[in-house]
């Protein structure tokens, strides 16, 4: 690995620890950071610490292009050379940097050696990822601190292997070395399981301050790789048990562990899932977590976090901790519990999304459950009984007759044939029971890609109700369902009446008993609360409802307040009028009186 040390040849910058002693900086711990946001560096920065800014190198993008394109590459990792005078590592796996590619030329470099290893990217490949090569050479630099207290924070990643091409370049012809294969966690000894993303998890650890560190920033976390725990044979109870120099710190749903910290002697890992706030993280685990965990490597902290520790609390403490837990429990149970509530009340309406969203029979059977809240009494999905023939979607059983229901889904709107394709079934139904006592009625989710409002509503032109009219058959879109399940909610139309007009010949709509048309409202003002109407022999009264009527859907407001002349009144009949509602009331709407 050492060949492809970039140290063979001049870079253009200086290492930044010439420049720390002109800092006022502490001296210890010397902290080596890979791969951190600059946000991130530039916090710890301000925090003291003697920081050296390093990076395992930059993705780039190859032009391989056709058969026989290549490219030679060397790395471009940095890493401090004195990287054994170091005390924490920082790396962050998850922070991938990318740059552009510029194809090397050698003899515009200064060169030290007689000869130099370069990598090669050739076609088929157009990425070029140092960094499982770059983390071989960091872990040869790492194992050299192994001697000594040393501390590494990885932010873990998902791992993966790449294999890289050599190529040798000297005086003589340039030569093709074997390729060499190489993983992300090559640096580590760490214990790496299964690939797994997910961003659910909860801390697993019996050290409190730990333990309340690390639940502030469940929220917001991605893992994409989990860890195992060794088991290793003990001789005392003669059997395998699980390795007592790991500790998990973070577990998935799965009970996978996703963030451990590891003790390899003098030499601990501690592993992170992504984190979405490594700075705010960063900053606490260094100042209050390390130094009380292990003093000597923060001889300078000022911080005395040792007093958290169990050993050191005060009176009563441990009792307000118990206080807090419970209290925090509790609230979990609650939370659950609403969750529950929601999560029941999401499946037994669910059908009320479906006929807005779905095609074929999810979706048939979506507006089958709408029928059944409407009380129609025999309502059933007709099987295919005949290869030859169409039959209905949904069949009712009417004191009157029957109604035959066609459903369809579609990503436009409905054609003519589309429409009048449940005449067909009419006819043969009406033939079959030997009467005229049958009801059709085609019903479309329409557009059903886009939402709801966004939608052509009504999605039938005045031909295809015209049609429908003289054939004597409905048309019906599900967001008119949609929103009659909210009408009737709101009492504005009773199951009954709801019924009877899904009956109606042409383009079906539904509407409330609506008493006096009261109109457009003249102004709308308070953000939509306050609409300004002329009244003509129209009695209105405070706490009356009014009903709302926009693009053929209808609500119910209150009125809060009325004025007139700018004066507030209890009652008014005649004369320009400021009605406060209690709700929002928005343009192009018709004002009726209940």
């Amino acid at each position: 690995m050492g060949q492809f040390n970039n140290k063979g040849m001049s870079k253009d910058t200086t290492s930044t620890d010439e420049k720390k002693h002109e800092l006022n900086l502490l001296p210890k711990p010397k902290i080596c950071c890979i791969d951190v946001k600059n946000e991130v560096f530039g916090t710890l920065t301000d925090s003291g610490y003697y920081l050296y800014n390093g990076t395992l190198g930059n993705i780039q993008k190859i032009p391989n292009k056709r058969r026989g394109d290549y490219y030679q590459l060397i790395l471009d990792y940095d890493f401090p050379e004195n990287l054994h005078e170091y005390d924490i590592l920082i790396l962050d796996l998850t922070n991938v940097s990318t740059k552009e590619f510029k194809p090397l030329e050698v003899g515009e470099r200064q060169i030290k050696n007689k000869k130099i290893f370069t990598l090669i990217s050739s076609y088929p490949a157009t990425i070029f990822d140092p960094r499982p090569l770059s983390s071989s050479i960091l872990g040869k630099s790492i194992r050299e601190v192994r001697k000594k207290k040393f501390i590494q924070i990885v932010f873990a990643s998902e791992q993966y292997e790449i294999e890289y091409e050599v190529l040798e370049i000297s005086n003589d012809y340039p030569q093709n070395h074997p390729s060499e294969n190489h993983q992300l966690y090559d640096f580590s000894n760490l214990p790496l399981s299964e690939l797994r993303k997910g961003t659910e998890a909860s801390v697993f650890t019996m050290r409190e301050d730990v333990y309340q560190f690390l639940n502030k920033h469940l929220l917001g976390l991605t893992y994409e790789q989990t860890f195992s725990h060794p088991y290793v044979w003990d001789s005392q109870e003669k059997k395998n048990i699980p390795s007592k120099y790991i500790f998990p710190l973070m577990k998935n749903l799965n009970d996978e562990i996703i963030s451990l910290a590891q003790y390899e002697g003098d030499f601990i890992t501690f592993v992170f899932p992504n984190i979405k706030n490594k700075k705010d993280f960063l900053t606490e685990f260094l100042k209050n977590i390390l130094p009380s965990i292990f003093p000597e490597v923060f001889p300078f902290s000022t911080q005395f976090t040792w007093v958290a520790s169990s050993e050191y609390y005060l009176p009563n403490h441990q009792d307000l901790l118990f206080e807090q837990e419970k209290l925090s429990m509790d609230f979990k149970k609650k939370i659950d519990a609403i969750e529950n509530k929601i999560e029941g009340n999401l499946n037994k309406f669910k059908f009320l999304h479906a006929i807005l969203t779905e095609t074929g029979d999810k979706l048939v059977s979506a507006v089958f459950s709408f029928f059944k809240w409407l009380e129609f009494k025999n309502v059933v999905i007709k099987d295919e009984q005949s290869v030859s023939l169409k039959e209905e979607d949904i069949h009712v059983e009417l004191d009157n007759g029957i109604l035959i229901v066609e459903v369809k889904g579609i990503g436009g709107t409905s054609t003519d044939s589309d429409c009048s394709q449940v005449s067909k079934i009419k006819h043969r139904r009406c033939k079959e029971r030997n009467s005229f006592d049958v009801f059709a009625l085609y019903i479309v989710n329409h557009q059903r890609y886009l939402p709801p409002l966004n939608r052509t509503n009504p999605p039938f032109n005045e031909q295809q109700i015209a049609d429908a009219i003289s054939d004597e058959r409905g048309l019906l879109s599900t967001w008119q369902l949609f929103n009659l399940y909210k009408e009737v909610c709101a009492e504005l139309i009773s199951k009954k009446d709801a019924r009877l007009q899904i009956l109606q010949f042409g383009h079906v709509t539904f509407k409330p008993k609506l008493k006096a048309n009261i109109g457009q409202p003249k102004e709308i003002l308070k953000d939509g609360f306050v609409v300004i109407v002329d009244l003509i022999n129209i009695d209105l009264k405070v706490d009356d409802k009014i009903i709302i009527e926009k693009r053929g859907s209808y609500i119910s407001a209150k009125i809060l307040s009325l004025q007139l002349n700018n004066k507030d009144v209890k009652q008014v009949k005649n004369g320009e009028v400021g009605i406060k509602l209690d709700l929002k009331v928005s343009k192009n709407v018709t004002l009726w009186t209940h």
